[in-house]
C-alpha cells in the first residue's frame, strides 16, 4: 500500500517499519528506560483530557505494562494522583 500511495512521490520507494511488532507492552518499556524515554511526555489515554483517565483501554495496559516492566509510572491519572 506504501508503494501504491507514494507512487512518482518519493525519489526511492518507502518501507514502513515495525520494529515493536513482536515485542509486549512490557519490554517497550523497559527498553524505552533503557534508552531514557521520558515516559511523563508521552501520552496514551483515548479522551483527550488534561491528565489520562486511568480507565480506558490503553491506561490500563500503560499501567500494567509499567507494572510487568518493574518500571516505576510516572504518568499522572486523574483522581489519582501519580502513576499506578
Amino acid at each position: 500500500m506504501v508503494a501504491v500511495a507514494t507512487e512518482g512521490l518519493t525519489p526511492e520507494p518507502l518501507t514502513v517499519a515495525a520494529p515493536f511488532l513482536a515485542m509486549t507492552k512490557a519490554q517497550i518499556v523497559a527498553l524505552g528506560a533503557d534508552l531514557g524515554v521520558p515516559f511523563a511526555d508521552t501520552w496514551s489515554c483515548y479522551r483527550g483530557e488534561a491528565a489520562h483517565c486511568g480507565t480506558c483501554g490503553t491506561c490500563t495496559e500503560r499501567r500494567e505494562a509499567f507494572t510487568v516492566a518493574g518500571i516505576a509510572d510516572p504518568t499522572r491519572y486523574a483522581g489519582s494522583g501519580q502513576g499506578a
